[in-house]
């Protein structure tokens, strides 16, 4: 287990000289040598080769990922998209406009919730 500030000292002869303090490692008994693989023999037809070098394979996980860019695009160049600071609310208005008409086609927070706060904003306290 590595506790990170604990300093280690490799096990090597050059170590133990330089630190008395440092353990020879420990050879397990019980560790074996990996065994040789036996030799497989197989008919031609049921062998694997190397393919030939070849194109990369681009593996696109979200298909119609450019379709839907292009529609980004073309939204981008309709839509404007404006950050105001209402002077009633003093809240931070986000609207997108459509570039061609002038017409707000969302905003947030919403043209309701702009009127009631600063209706609220207008209302004496404790009445």
């Amino acid at each position: 287990m590595d506790f990170g500030s604990v300093p280690k000292t490799p096990a090597t002869p050059t170590a133990k000289a330089s630190n008395p303090a440092a353990v020879a490692a420990v050879q397990r008994a019980d560790a074996q040598t990996a065994p040789k693989p036996a030799p497989t023999v197989l008919d031609p037809s049921r062998t694997v080769t190397q393919v030939a070098e070849s194109e990369a394979v681009r593996l696109d996980m979200n298909p119609g990922a450019e379709e839907r860019a292009a529609l980004d695009a073309a939204i981008k160049r309709v839509l404007a998209r404006r950050t105001d600071i209402d002077e009633a609310t003093r809240a931070v208005v986000t609207r997108k406009v459509d570039t061609e008409s002038g017409e707000v086609v969302d905003q947030v927070p919403a043209e309701s919730l702009l009127k009631l706060r600063a209706y609220l904003r207008g209302v004496e306290p404790g009445r």
